[in-house]
């Protein structure tokens, strides 16, 4: 299982909590912790570079290697700060969460494309943020419906050639995604055959993406299935291709 940032400060703060040191020292002893086992893997496509301390905040150093990755990011900002503040709502490092909080630190995320400092873009987390991710935690079913409704309010969007998301929704049972599909790129009346093939493929695009990999991890926490719905956009013909939460749960331990 991949180290986390958060779970790699987490383990300096109880190290450094019997350890009389100024606030500007600690986080600079936290920086230097971490940076130790920089640049590490953060998502796919996402590379960790290294924190480095700006008055009493850190600021995360990201770069994004799949420019469309980078560019939807950078169009989605405030969809971005809701999918870390949700993350950090869910985390098991409330330790350090709560250590920010009691000293005021806060976080920039800075991201940029390919390393090039001209397109950095950040996002800030402040300490009341934090502290009401941590404090006003909400059930998996809530968070689910949030990202869900922010999810909506971008569609129609192009996920592949020949391929348009348009609608996304829960039932009872499963996360279902709608999407439209040229025929001359997806073939209705037999992609139910080839299911598995395409629906492995759509969940390695999804985890490529950090809100869609926190997505499929509530869906794994909340027991629910991941369908996709297609609709061949000449004969209006469906598939319908379910992953169970089995599978859901192997593609995010890969």
């Amino acid at each position: 299982m991949k180290r986390t940032i958060q779970n790699l400060i987490a383990v300096a703060v109880l190290l450094l909590a019997t350890v009389q040191m100024s606030a500007a020292q600690t986080l600079q002893a936290l920086a230097d912790y971490v940076n130790e086992q920089c640049p590490m893997e953060a998502a796919e496509n996402i590379i960790m570079e290294k924190i480095t301390v700006e008055d009493n905040n850190f600021r995360y150093h990201y770069t994004i290697t799949n420019p469309k990755q980078y560019q939807s990011m950078k169009d989605n900002q405030a969809n971005q700060k809701e999918t870390i503040l949700t993350g950090i709502s869910t985390s098991d490092s409330k330790t350090f969460y709560e250590f920010c909080i009691k000293k005021q630190i806060g976080f920039y995320y800075t991201y940029t494309d390919n390393g090039d400092p001209n397109t950095a873009v950040s996002i800030y987390i402040t300490p009341d943020d934090l502290k009401e991710a941590i404090t006003n935690q909400q059930p998996i079913s809530s968070l689910l419906s949030k990202i869900i409704e922010n999810e909506r309010k971008e569609l129609p969007q192009q996920f592949a050639e020949g391929m348009v998301a348009t609608d996304i929704y829960m039932d009872d049972e499963n996360l279902v995604y709608v999407f439209e599909v040229s025929n001359e790129v997806v073939d209705v009346d037999i992609a139910e055959l080839f299911g598995k093939t395409l629906m492995d493929e759509i969940l390695d695009a999804f985890a490529s993406y950090p809100t869609y990999k926190l997505v499929l991890s509530y869906l794994v926490k909340d027991n629910k299935g991941f369908v996709i719905k297609l609709i061949d956009n000449e004969s209006q013909k469906t598939a319908t291709i379910k992953a169970t939460v089995e599978q859901i749960q192997k593609r995010l331990d890969d």
